[in-house]
């Protein structure tokens, strides 16, 4: 993944990766979601902590989507395997 501030020095986290995904998926449930969008809003104006990210029924979701980005992209390289 390519730095957004090339002039950002430092270790990245060793699970930046996982972060990014995660936030991405739940960025989609949101979409979806009123309640997980109003979270999201709430954290981002720091109205709320972070960790209400973190509830059970919230982190079900976010996995949930996970694991559709992940069937489809599996999804989509067989489909181009098959016709390569």
């Amino acid at each position: 993944m390519t730095a957004g501030y090339p002039e950002t020095r430092g270790e990245r986290p060793a699970d930046l990766e996982r972060r990014l995904k995660y936030n991405a998926a739940l960025t989609r449930v949101a979409m979806q979601d009123a309640a997980v969008h109003r979270l999201l809003v709430e954290v981002q104006r720091l109205l709320r902590s972070p960790s209400v990210l973190q509830d059970p029924a919230v982190d079900r979701l976010g996995q949930r989507e996970l694991i559709q980005l992940a069937f489809s992209s599996f999804s989509r390289s067989v489909t181009k395997w098959q016709t390569d």
